[in-house]
């Protein structure tokens, strides 16, 4: 009985590795940072929205507008997504329209309006070795972790790919969000070249805060 008690399965360690992760998690990690909240309680909106929440709304905007009549029109194109119920109103008050419109005036926007295929909230799975994620060392430490994430925009042009992902934090400078958030741009490449055969040519970020194109 003292034996059979005092068994220990010989993987333990990877007891604590999740067999599922997000890459959202997996950024939150290595910047120390805690999930927070989908959702708030309705009483808490007299408050205005906080900052993760307007990034949401821009997010859902760039997810289903029209890019070509949104560079003609942002206001225009908003009233469209609402009345074909893409966006909720509260979505289209808190989005920030001359953020909006940067983006929408910018070279960024004219490749991707040129490009062969454009790939918007392209979701995707990969494997990774444990030990990328956590603190494992032998054989355990390669043992595969699912990693699920959401490439915001794919361009693909002329047999390559341009990965682009959103970003809207504020306080932080050009080379701390290149910093923040390249091991996160670095599963995308490696997830996407797998998935779609082609190689990728550059990872950048788009940051609403300064209005420009970061490339990594």
């Amino acid at each position: 009985l003292r034996t059979s008690f005092a068994w220990q399965y010989p993987r333990g360690d990877l007891l604590a590795v999740p067999a599922k992760v997000s890459v959202s998690a997996l950024v939150r990690q290595e910047k120390g940072e805690e999930e927070t909240p989908l959702r708030r309680p309705s009483f808490m909106y007299n408050f205005g929205l906080s900052a993760a929440e307007r990034g949401t709304a821009l997010h859902a905007v760039l997810q289903y507008a029209d890019f070509a009549a949104a560079k003609k029109d942002v206001g225009a194109e908003l009233e469209r997504l609402q009345q074909q119920g893409f966006i909720t109103p509260q979505t289209a008050q808190a989005a920030d329209l001359a953020a909006l419109r940067t983006f929408f005036a910018s070279p960024l926007m004219q490749r991707m309006l040129a490009a062969d295929r454009l790939l918007r909230e392209y979701a995707f799975f990969t494997r990774v070795p444990a030990g990328s994620i956590a603190p494992l060392e032998g054989p355990n430490a390669q043992e595969p972790v699912l990693v699920q994430g959401v490439a915001d925009c794919v361009i693909e042009k002329d047999g390559e790919l341009f990965l682009v992902d959103y970003k809207t934090d504020h306080g932080k400078s050009r080379d701390e969000l290149r910093k923040a958030y390249a091991p996160q741009l670095a599963l995308y490449r490696t997830a996407l070249e797998k998935r779609l055969g082609l190689p990728v040519a550059r990872c950048s970020l788009y940051s609403f805060a300064y209005g420009e194109e970061l490339v990594l």
